[in-house]
């Protein structure tokens, strides 16, 4: 079971406090502690989540980006986050989302942006909120 799942299983229960970390005393639990690249992945997922069902409209660039994560062959952990352009499937830093979509998918570092007008259009309707 991935931190991801492990973290939706545990929302069904009781809500921990906001401070408290996702640990259990009982070793059978499905809850251990996530480490920054799961917890950023989760964040990344829940913001793209909440972006793409919003009625407002805002931070529709996310449409054009999925969030990636990255794990280790031998203890299936996640070791990395990163954003895949839907477009050119290119894997990009998620350091920063707004800024590195910014700057591949409005600035044309996209290939496919940069190759079709009605797309490049669609883009920067996406920017415009």
């Amino acid at each position: 079971m991935s931190a991801f799942d492990r973290l939706l299983a545990g929302s069904s229960g009781s809500a921990a406090p906001s401070g408290s970390s996702q640990t259990s005393n009982d070793p059978s639990s499905p809850l251990q502690p996530l480490n920054k690249a799961e917890k950023r992945f989760v964040e990344l997922s829940r913001r793209r989540t909440n972006a793409l069902s919003d009625a407002k409209g805002t931070a529709r660039w996310w449409k054009f980006l999925e969030v990636l994560r990255k794990t280790d062959p031998v203890s299936e952990e996640t070791i990395a986050v990163q954003l895949r352009c839907l477009l050119c499937q290119t894997e990009l830093s998620a350091s920063n989302e707004s800024r590195i979509a910014t700057s591949h998918l409005r600035n044309a570092g996209c290939s496919k942006v940069k190759a079709s007008p009605d797309l490049a259009l669609a883009v920067l309707a996406a920017f415009a909120a």
